[in-house]
């Protein structure tokens, strides 16, 4: 019912379709363990729209069909660890040897993250990672670098600095991993595991 009335009061697409009449196209994102990258390709003449959704984008984000969102979410996970010869192994390798570093932690988070997960949490999460002190903006192409400079100072383009908070690794045990299942995969995954040393 709440996913109903949320419905009724969105307009889908926005932020997408605000950038496409300004004559953009590309707009994607892809997030890996040390970064989340945005990108878009826009008119030359728009470089001040692209400030200003940026901007926008981060200080007010909107997360809209959250619930839907995270599910779409679950699916790539399920496609990318889940259905592969040694996603589960990876992942539980990466958890045990990056223990006490947040590599330990899936990109995407562990299935019963993803199926826990609340709004207020994900906007708390945001908040904290996609501070301005952990932002780098690439322009690439035909435009006026100083241009690009004084659209950057611009209030309210310039985003508030946020404390973030730094981890001290600290190694608490040691683990085994043990793979189960066939013989064929486990034989697949110890060559791969060779294959990254």
């Amino acid at each position: 019912k709440l996913v109903e009335e949320q419905r009724a009061l969105m307009v889908k697409d926005e932020f997408d379709k605000i950038y496409t009449e300004a004559g953009a196209s590309g707009m994607n994102a892809t997030t890996n363990t040390d970064s989340t990258l945005y990108f878009v390709t826009v008119p030359a003449n728009k470089l001040e729209l692209w400030f200003w959704m940026e901007s926008d984008r981060l200080k007010d984000p909107v997360f809209r069909e959250f619930y839907a969102e995270r599910d779409v979410v679950y699916e790539e996970r399920r496609l990318r660890v889940e259905s592969t010869p040694t996603g589960k192994l990876d992942e539980q390798f990466d958890a045990i040897f990056w223990n006490a570093s947040p590599y330990h932690w899936p990109v995407v988070g562990w299935p019963s993250d993803l199926y826990a997960i609340t709004r207020d949490e994900a906007e708390a999460y945001f908040g904290l990672n996609y501070a301005p002190n952990n932002i780098a903006a690439c322009l690439v192409g035909d435009f006026d670098p100083a241009q690009a400079k004084a659209l950057a100072e611009i209030e309210p383009l310039v985003l508030a600095y946020r404390e973030y908070r730094q981890v001290e690794a600290q190694i608490a045990d040691t683990r085994e991993l043990a793979a189960g299942g066939d013989a064929e995969m486990a034989e697949m995954a110890a060559d791969e595991l060779k294959g990254r040393a």
